[in-house]
């Protein structure tokens, strides 16, 4: 489950991020979409604590990300999949293996990876 809670950000006096509140059940999938500018890469990024909220809760799964502690982050990070539209994949490797990644990473079977990837 993701929740955001009054989450707002700032940037040199700038505000990107707004009072956003939603909330994403565990098993549903979700596309962040707008224009350039309108925010999206920040609320990701607040997502997986490469940047902090200046306001508000977030909390992914687990873990309530105001009082994660440093040594909490990467374990964080493993139960978050992101695809940014710069394509930050792996060349090396099959377009179902990059989208597998995540899935491999936090131990599921391979059977259950076919199927969501399939279906993805």
């Amino acid at each position: 489950m993701i929740i955001f809670q009054n989450v707002s950000k700032y940037y040199d006096n700038q505000t990107v991020l707004k009072n956003i509140t939603f909330t994403v059940q565990k098993g549903e999938i979700t596309f962040i979409t707008g224009p350039s500018g309108a925010g999206k890469s920040t609320l990701l990024k607040l997502m997986y604590l490469a940047e902090s909220p200046d306001e508000g809760d977030i909390v992914i799964g687990d873990f309530h990300l105001a009082s994660l502690k440093e040594a909490q982050i990467p374990y964080l990070r493993r139960s978050v999949g992101v695809v940014f539209q710069d394509f930050k994949l792996i060349n090396s490797i099959t377009v179902f293996d990059n989208v597998a990644l995540s899935l491999r990473i936090r131990g599921v079977k391979e059977r259950e990876i076919r199927d969501i990837v399939s279906n993805a």
